[in-house]
């Protein structure tokens, strides 16, 4: 969810969303996003298990 949709459905100022964001809440901005700075240990690594996935696909796709 970006800060502009955020602003749009609630009515509060963008400087406002932001401050909630990054210095209540602790996200930092990756690729226009909002994300926590650190993800658990299950989350990292469904990550690392995404990517092994998506290069797997990806040299099975290239190579055929």
């Amino acid at each position: 969810m970006t800060v502009r949709m955020m602003t749009d459905e609630s009515g509060v100022n963008r400087e406002t969303i932001h401050q909630i964001l990054v210095e209540d809440l602790g996200k930092r901005k990756v690729a226009s996003r909002f994300v926590p700075h650190a993800l658990s240990d299950d989350q990292r690594h469904e990550c690392v298990q995404y990517a092994k996935d998506f290069n797997k696909t990806a040299r099975t796709y290239l190579l055929t």
